[in-house]
């Protein structure tokens, strides 16, 4: 039920992080039908059922008095899987798999080291038989996460983020067995793990924390404008951002003016969602557009024509409807 709960949760937190309990389920299945008690699989199954429903139902409940069910599955459902249809074709999928799994290198690097000292400094005889048992399923996990997380085709950091709690279980139980009251063999591995380690989430990390935090300066600059202000107090603070932006909605206190606020690179991988927006723009539908640095197709821009003014800000481009 707590499972099944769980995935209801991260669900509606964002679909894309399922990949951990379905990768937790497919183990649970895994020792029930390897110890042959297909019936405590079968209590499992009804129980993870039951939990799922109870933690979706108050949502959907929500999205069906309000009249916005429909709208949830196409902006949130529909939206974010457009980007597994990215790639056509079995070999393509495939290959982009790969492409990814190659690219998440911060994560191999962490995972390959904590494999190979598990593999040769942990005896085996000294292993209880439940920690072999939850060692093997982290294994599973960790394995089956990580291709499911590959087959979106993303390679950004936060898309590894359900990964985390299961390679620190790891992590965990390596240093229950491995010694350290001997400089041996292990302790150097775990060294050198650190030392590769260390420089290469420093430049990922805190050079992408530095950056995000120019970023946040800046944006928070544009959001303080005056005339912006005034403008979304008038338009009861409703605005369009070109790109993918959300940062400008949470500084200006905003709400995006229409259901795709997240274009790129979305657009790019369906027609039928840019067609929608270059309908939208040619109609009028919205008040206020703010292009990031300019940065806006010269398609959309056609659309927009002479109906909407433009000024900048900063480095920045606003579209006011006349």
């Amino acid at each position: 039920i707590l499972l099944g709960s769980f995935a209801a949760y991260v669900f509606l937190l964002k679909f894309n992080y399922c990949s951990c309990v379905v990768a937790a389920a497919i183990s649970l299945i895994y020792v029930a039908i390897v110890k042959k008690n297909f019936i405590s699989l079968m209590k499992h199954i009804f129980c993870g059922i039951l939990g799922l429903v109870i933690g979706l139902a108050p949502a959907f409940i929500y999205l069906l008095y309000n009249g916005i069910l429909v709208d949830f599955f196409d902006s949130y459902i529909y939206f974010n899987m457009v980007y597994g249809a990215a790639s056509s074709g079995f070999v393509s999928r495939i290959y982009y798999i790969f492409v990814s799994i190659i690219r998440s290198y911060n994560f191999i690097v962490l995972f390959l080291p904590l494999m190979i000292i598990w593999v040769l400094f942990v005896p085996e005889k000294k292993i209880l038989q439940k920690d072999n048992i939850i060692a093997r399923q982290l294994l599973l996990v960790i394995v089956l996460d990580w291709f499911l997380v590959c087959s979106t085709n993303q390679t950004r950091c936060y898309y590894l983020v359900p990964l985390i709690p299961i390679t620190l279980l790891s992590i965990a139980l390596t240093f229950k067995y491995v010694s350290f009251k001997k400089i041996n063999v292990a302790f150097y591995g775990l060294l050198i793990l650190f030392f590769i380690l260390f420089p290469i989430m420093k430049g990922i990390y805190i050079g992408a924390i530095r950056d995000r935090g120019q970023r946040i300066q800046y944006v928070k600059k544009v959001s303080n404008n005056i005339e912006l202000q005034h403008l979304l107090k008038v338009n009861n603070n409703k605005i369009l951002v070109i790109g993918n932006h959300c940062l400008y909605y949470l500084m200006m206190n905003a709400s995006p003016d229409n259901r795709y606020f997240f274009q790129y690179p979305i657009v790019s991988y369906s027609k039928e969602i840019n067609d929608k927006l270059v309908d939208d723009f040619d109609k009028g539908q919205i008040n206020l557009i703010l292009s990031p640095n300019g940065n806006i197709k010269e398609e959309w821009e056609e659309a927009l024509g002479d109906k909407y003014e433009k000024k900048y800000i900063e480095n920045d481009i606003l579209y006011i409807k006349k």
